[in-house]
C-alpha cells in the first residue's frame, strides 16, 4: 500500500508518495486533470486534498486528480518519495496598465551658457503589459517521471 499524503500551505498546496524499490510512477497532465499512474503498488489516501486539488479519485492503476483553474505543477523526487507540488494561479498583471513617471521639463541657456527658466516635473506615461508565465524551474506535467 503507497500512502498519498497532502499539505496545504498559503500559495500552494503539496502531494508526496513514497515509492519504495519495484514501484514506478508516471505523470499526465491533459488540462486541468493530473493522472498519477504508479505500478508495484496500489494508492491509499487518508489526508483531505489542498486548497487548489479539487478532488481525487483514487483508481485501480493510481488517481485521478482535478486541479483548480490556472495551477501550476512541478514535481521532484527526494530520495525515495515522489513529491508534487500545486501552485496557485497567478493574476496577470493587467493589459496596458498606465502608471505616471515624472520628467524634467527642458531648460534654455541664455547667452553665457547660464541654464534660465525653472525645471517642472511634467507627467509621461509609461503602458505596461504583461503576458508572462510565472512558473520558473517547473516541470512539464505531461512528462513521465521515473
Amino acid at each position: 500500500m503507497l500512502r498519498l499524503r497532502t499539505g496545504d500551505y498559503p500559495n500552494s498546496g503539496r502531494l508526496a508518495v513514497d515509492l519504495p524499490a519495484g514501484t514506478d510512477a508516471e505523470l499526465v497532465g491533459i488540462d486541468n486533470r493530473l493522472v498519477l499512474r504508479v505500478s508495484g503498488g496500489t494508492l491509499a489516501r487518508t489526508d483531505p486534498p489542498p486548497h487548489n486539488v479539487r478532488s481525487i479519485a483514487l483508481v485501480p492503476e493510481g488517481a485521478d486528480l482535478v486541479l483548480a483553474p490556472g495551477a501550476h505543477l512541478r514535481h521532484t523526487h527526494l530520495l525515495d518519495k515522489l513529491v508534487i507540488e500545486v501552485t496557485d494561479p497567478v493574476a496577470p498583471a493587467p493589459v496596458g496598465t498606465v502608471t505616471q513617471t515624472p520628467v524634467a521639463a527642458p531648460t534654455s541657456q541664455s547667452s553665457n551658457g547660464v541654464a534660465q527658466g525653472t525645471a517642472s516635473a511634467a507627467p509621461a506615461a509609461d503602458v505596461h503589459a504583461s503576458g508572462a508565465t510565472v512558473g520558473g524551474g517547473t516541470q512539464d506535467a505531461g512528462a513521465a517521471m521515473r
